[in-house]
């Protein structure tokens, strides 16, 4: 799961964030819930990422 939640919270704010999330300062949980929640978290980031892109 932290890879999963990992990548597209990276990618959204490397894409359209401020540039300051890294994979080594990038929390992972051994909690499932909380990396469920991690997961839903950046899927919807990536998300959003995607539906603000123009045809630029």
């Amino acid at each position: 799961m932290s890879h999963l939640s990992e990548l597209p919270t990276l990618r959204a704010d490397h894409t359209i964030g401020n540039h300051t999330l890294t994979r080594d300062g990038y929390h992972v949980s051994g909690d499932s819930a909380v990396a469920i929640a991690a997961f839903d978290s950046g899927a919807r980031a990536w998300r959003e990422t995607l539906l603000s892109a123009d045809d630029t």
